[in-house]
């Protein structure tokens, strides 16, 4: 089976930050899961973040921009996983079915593929130079 471009669609907005908070952490739980499986993931909810942002600098994003830029995104995978009901979620599963695409209803129906190849030289890099513990490696890109 060939890896998948998986959109994690799943409830998002509640009525208290703290529940927000929780439904962004189940949706970043869910993308980590299919990324071990070897697939991956598109995390819309990662844009709580830009939220965050636009409510503080008043940019003034609404409910329907974030769909629209959920949709371009979707129609960019292969296949999309509802982890539960939402307004915003089941429109996602609607469109995903609309488009043919490959649904999974549970986490455990993801087939695992096995895992990624992370080798610097699979990714284009010529070396990762190891730094003390806690920093970032330095990555040096291969001359082509």
């Amino acid at each position: 089976m060939t890896r998948l471009k998986i959109y994690i669609a799943g409830p998002y907005t509640a009525s208290d930050p703290e529940s927000v908070e929780a439904n962004v952490q189940r949706a970043i739980d869910a993308g980590i899961e299919v990324y071990r499986r070897g697939h991956f993931p598109y995390i819309p909810h990662l844009t709580h973040w830009v939220e965050q942002r636009s409510v503080l600098t008043v940019a003034g994003l609404r409910w329907e921009d974030y769909l629209t830029w959920d949709r371009t995104w979707l129609t960019a995978c292969d296949a999309l996983l509802h982890l539960a009901s939402s307004r915003g979620a089941d429109l996602e599963l609607s469109w995903a079915r609309a488009e043919g695409m490959q649904v999974f209803l549970r986490l455990r129906d993801v087939p695992v593929v096995g895992p990624h190849d992370i080798r610097p030289e699979s990714l284009g890099l010529s070396e990762v130079v190891e730094t003390p513990t806690g920093e970032r490696p330095e990555v040096r890109r291969a001359v082509q």
